[in-house]
């Protein structure tokens, strides 16, 4: 009976070593790694597939983008962070309505994407229109914003007006 429960404690500190060893030691399991020169899936990760080259056989985001070296913000993050920001631009709280995004891409920097929102306003310009003509149409409009390691650094309507300096682009 004392052989048996030595061979089971054995047994199980052994799994035990199995499963340290997979899941503190093994890395991220949602990434994407670097394959024969393509990234592939590894798990299910959170952000789009990464268009910064892949070099390194077996090479994973993560090694491109120590701690520390970038503010790591996550697909979803960004996505929330540029849906906020487009429905409280200038141009869609003056008399915007059905603000919906329609695609995002990832760009070529670590943590860096691009979404475009669409939706209507009321009337025909930019930007806080309190006190100025316009005219009474309804005005389909292309919001382009991009967000960088969490903050958003363009924003652009209809590639016209810039959101972020309220002013129409020169």
């Amino acid at each position: 009976m004392k052989k048996y429960a030595k061979v089971l404690g054995i047994v199980f500190v052994l799994i035990g070593a199995v499963l340290v060893l997979r899941f503190v030691l093994g890395g991220k399991e949602d990434t994407w790694i670097c394959s024969k020169g393509a990234w592939v899936k590894h798990g299910n990760p959170s952000e789009p597939m990464p268009v910064i080259p892949c070099e390194k056989e077996g090479q994973s985001i993560e090694e491109l983008t120590p701690t520390g070296e970038y503010k790591k913000v996550s697909f979803e993050e960004s996505q929330k962070i540029a849906q906020d920001f487009a429905s409280s631009t200038s141009t869609y709280k003056y008399d915007g309505e059905g603000l919906k995004l329609n695609f995002s891409e990832s760009l070529k920097c670590p943590y860096c994407w691009e979404f475009s929102f669409s939706f209507e306003s009321r009337s025909a310009g930019y930007g806080n229109r309190t006190g100025k003509m316009s005219a009474q149409v309804i005005t389909p409009h292309n919001l382009k914003i991009t967000v960088k390691e969490g903050e958003i650094v363009t924003a652009v309507v209809d590639g016209t007006y810039d959101e972020i300096k309220q002013g129409y682009i020169k």
